[in-house]
């Protein structure tokens, strides 16, 4: 299960993700973006995997999880990395 989601301390973030969700959790791929663009980036990302969202689990960022495989992790870093920067 893969989290896509924004926060301003990623650290921390994933401690609470884990610690409410009972998962390990760890970050895979994160990048620096102003607060505008990170809102539009993740609500295509999670747009783009709307369909494999996890519906299983309830704990605190559950709604930003997703049932993808490592071998999309490749694909979501170009697709982050690709962003346009919009002002």
């Amino acid at each position: 299960m893969l989290k896509i989601g924004i926060t301003v301390r990623p650290k921390v973030r994933v401690k609470d993700v884990a610690r409410s969700s009972g998962f390990a959790c760890n970050i895979i791929y994160y990048k620096e973006l102003d607060l505008y663009n990170a809102l539009h980036l993740e609500k295509s990302l999670h747009e783009q995997y709307n369909e494999y969202q996890q519906k299983d689990y309830n704990f605190e960022g559950y709604t930003e999880c997703f049932y993808l495989n490592r071998e999309v992790i490749p694909v979501i870093e170009d697709s982050i990395n690709s962003w346009e920067i919009k002002t």
